[in-house]
């Protein structure tokens, strides 16, 4: 049975781990997504994000 169970975390720790990377990979594409948007909206004047733009205060 240690075998089994051994097997099972290490099966378990695996999927675990490539949610949690899945996860912070989709969030970093996400979010470098918005910062291009942002700061494509600040180049071109503020035309999509007028109020809420975060660098909104810098022009």
């Amino acid at each position: 049975m240690n075998g089994w169970l051994a097997a099972l975390v290490a099966v378990v720790t695996a999927v675990v781990l490539t949610a949690v990377f899945f996860v912070v990979v989709i969030t970093a594409i996400i979010f470098s997504i918005v910062v291009v948007v942002w700061l494509a909206d600040v180049a071109f004047g503020g035309c999509l994000f007028t109020n809420t733009s975060p660098f909104a205060t810098f022009r």
